[in-house]
């Protein structure tokens, strides 16, 4: 087991990020603003946290944001970038996480 998988694995705020079943959603007190030159800022309006994204992260945001699934966001992303699949799955569990984190999303 890599120490990403360890890391994933843990139990985090009661949810499995290896379940890839989940969908993930901007909190209610979060908003999203896409910006002209191709990046987004996800804006907690609470305690103002913003987080930038821009790029493959943009990319996989949109995914995750109109799938069902995080399974159906990797397939998706995985349609558009040439990458080892299971690397695409670590990358946008990271991503999650570093979101849930800092309080902007919530995992359904």
């Amino acid at each position: 087991m890599t120490q990403t998988e360890e890391f994933l694995t843990d139990d985090y705020k009661g949810w499995d990020p290896l379940d890839e079943t989940r969908n993930v959603v901007l909190v209610s007190d979060a908003l999203l603003q896409e910006l002209p030159d191709g990046e987004a800022v996800i804006l907690h309006m609470g305690s103002e946290v913003y987080y930038s994204l821009d790029g493959v992260a943009l990319d996989m945001w949109k995914a995750i944001a109109e799938a069902d699934s995080l399974a159906e966001a990797r397939e998706h992303l995985a349609s558009l970038y040439e990458v080892n699949v299971e690397t695409l799955a670590n990358d946008i569990r990271e991503l999650v996480v570093d979101l849930e984190s800092r309080g902007l999303v919530q995992i359904i």
